[in-house]
């Protein structure tokens, strides 16, 4: 048969193949929804029906989804104001709504391909069982919203946030002594502390060699690592100073980010580690020249 002539006479069978799978996609959306009116029957104290939001009421905090937003990605996902994905939740502490709350973009994975009603009920869930959600590393956002609420101090996420610190980066928080230890390369130590100075930005940061004394490299790490959170900043000291003979590590230090802060962090180093002070010499030269 003529090629064209096949194509043609397929055109109702594309037609019916097209309208049957939204209707397809429509179905599974339904039966998505019995799944999360399931998750919401089983916590019917922990997930509520608010104002504007849905709210549930997790382990470490309390979180917000707004419903207008939702309903109208459901309505017409194609409106540019609902947005790609799912949306942003709110987080509050426990016992205690606040003004101006982080945001945590949450996105569950293996959620390619399955009804939106699915992905909601995934969402909702995952925030009930938020202790498990905090851990997977995938959540940073999460873990940042909850910080940004409790800080480093003792609280609901104290323990869990060890954990992860301790398992991610083998770090250990002392929420006492307000620090955190890693172990770098060459056998330092690199101790991150001032969780809770008001007057720092960032954090405090110093180093010892085999338990002696600390080593001040930067009183502030938001002037000499700009834009590190706690966990970039965890990546970073646990491959130094040994990557600063890489060059991985000289890129890093020499981005134009780092400002003038970043020199100085540099140059403590080399005070200390001769096998960086020969390329942090070269490099001064050459700015010199």
């Amino acid at each position: 048969m003529n090629p064209t002539v096949e194509w043609t006479n397929g055109r109702q069978n594309r037609k019916e193949e097209f309208l049957g799978n939204i209707e397809g996609v429509l179905r599974a959306n339904l039966v998505g929804l019995e799944f999360l009116s399931g998750v919401m029957n089983e916590f019917p104290n922990r997930i509520r029906i608010g104002r504007e939001n849905i709210i549930i009421l997790g382990e470490l905090a309390n979180y917000c989804i707004p419903i207008q937003k939702m309903i109208n990605t459901f309505t017409n996902p194609f409106e540019y104001s609902s947005g790609y994905g799912l949306p942003q939740v709110e987080v509050h502490p426990r016992h205690k709504w606040i003004k101006n709350e982080p945001r945590a973009c949450i996105q569950p994975a293996s959620q390619s391909g399955i009804p939106a009603t699915d992905s909601l009920a995934i969402l909702i869930n995952s925030l009930i069982a938020d202790r498990g959600l905090f851990s997977h590393s995938s959540q940073t956002s999460f873990r940042m919203a909850l910080l940004s609420i409790y800080g480093y101090t003792i609280s609901p996420i104290t323990d869990i946030f060890s954990s992860f610190l301790s398992e991610e980066f083998n770090a250990t928080l002392n929420p006492e002594k307000e620090e955190i230890t890693i172990p770098g390369t060459h056998g330092w130590t690199w101790h991150v502390s001032g969780l809770t100075d008001p007057e720092l930005r960032d954090f405090k940061l110093s180093s010892s060699i085999r338990g002696g004394a600390h080593r001040l490299h930067s009183l502030d790490t938001a002037y000499s690592v700009p834009y590190a959170s706690i966990e970039s900043l965890m990546i970073v000291l646990s491959k130094a100073p040994g990557f600063l003979l890489t060059e991985e590590g000289r890129e890093f230090l020499n981005r134009e980010s780092m400002i003038e802060g970043g020199i100085e962090l540099k140059e403590s180093i080399a005070k200390v580690w001769a096998p960086y002070r020969r390329i942090f010499n070269r490099e001064m030269a050459e700015i010199e020249d």
